[in-house]
């Protein structure tokens, strides 16, 4: 990644990261669990941030990932 997509999905993980952990450890009930999911959720949307659909938000994105990550 470049620079200032570092800096972008840098800003990212600091706008998602409470909200992901919050909806991760309410399904979970487990702190480290949760951590986990967030990580997988992270790392899957550098991985699939090409195929992204941009009939979706950023956020139904990452939530979808981490949902995904979850059940």
């Amino acid at each position: 990644l470049q620079a200032l997509e570092e800096d972008a999905w840098a800003r990212l993980q600091q706008d998602y990261w409470k909200r992901l952990f919050h909806y991760a450890r309410n399904w979970l009930g487990d702190h480290q669990a949760a951590e986990d999911v967030v990580q997988e959720t992270f790392l899957g949307a550098v991985r699939g941030i090409d195929g992204f659909d941009p009939r979706y938000t950023l956020e139904q994105f990452l939530f979808g990932i981490a949902h995904n990550r979850i059940v």
